[in-house]
């Protein structure tokens, strides 16, 4: 019965050892990446999303640089290859393709966009994307600083609130800077 007892604890002892020596592996075998985003002037900035893509996995993350340009992806694989693609308004989307994590630890990014050679004229923002002006089907709306109201507003939503046919601006909460709802040819279309 006492060998029966010792063999239970040394196999119990033999488990937990092998999942904390597993776990320890995993760990390990996990990379970091962090980069900064500049202008070509060195300026951070700030809002540039960047995607994430292992063709290999078919792994795909998305982030957006912090106030200071900062970007962050962890727990990536060790070994793997990724393409990691910058976009910005105002600026050349810019790709760095087969970027290698060979081995474990924490890697760093500088990365510098350049400004696009367009006028915002040219440009338009829609709701997935941006498209030359020249190109665009559909309905336009265009709000500039001519049509807001003159007098307080607390938030930009308030000053382009009834400006554009088909835009709903709703504030979800009484709180200053509270959350707010923007539709655009949702509920009455």
């Amino acid at each position: 019965m006492k060998n029966l007892c010792l063999s239970g604890k040394a196999c119990l002892c033999l488990v937990l050892s092998l999942c904390f020596f597993s776990t320890l592996i995993a760990q390990q075998s996990r990379v970091e990446i962090t980069g900064i985003v500049r202008n070509e002037s060195g300026t951070s900035l700030q809002g540039v999303t960047v995607v994430l893509k292992n063709a290999e996995t078919n792994f795909t993350a998305a982030t957006q640089t912090d106030s200071t340009g900062v970007f962050n992806f962890n727990s990536l694989s060790a070994g793997a290859e990724y393409s990691l693609t910058f976009t910005h308004v105002g600026y050349e989307s810019q790709t760095i393709k087969n970027y290698a994590l060979k081995t474990v630890g924490n890697f760093s990014i500088a990365v510098k966009l350049k400004e696009l050679n367009r006028s915002l004229d040219e440009i338009v923002l829609i709701g997935y994307g941006s498209v030359k002006k020249s190109d665009l089907t559909g309905s336009v709306a265009t709000v500039s600083e001519k049509d807001f109201n003159k007098g307080i507003s607390t938030n930009v939503n308030q000053l382009i609130q009834g400006k554009a046919a088909g835009v709903t601006i709703l504030q979800t909460n009484a709180q200053p800077g509270g959350a707010t709802k923007i539709q655009i040819r949702g509920v009455t279309s």
